[in-house]
């Protein structure tokens, strides 16, 4: 876990990559907010990006979302 603004944060997250089934690397952003609400229904308050930077709209979504990358 870490401190985030004070208070103690237990990072469960999830390892993803940057493509998408059925689109692979060319994610319409509209998908990146999908993703992140999915994650989050799971359980997820947690990105850890493989192998390439994320895109700028996935790290917005995330934003938006309070999700921590």
């Amino acid at each position: 876990g870490l401190l985030l603004n004070g208070q103690r944060v237990k990072v469960q997250g999830f390892a993803n990559h940057q493509d998408f089934a059925g689109v692979g690397v060319a994610v319409p952003d509209s998908l990146q907010a999908y993703r992140v609400a999915r994650l989050q229904d799971m359980g997820a308050n947690g990105w850890r990006t493989a192998h390439n930077p994320p895109s700028p709209a996935l790290l917005d979504w995330t934003d938006r979302l309070g999700m921590l990358v």
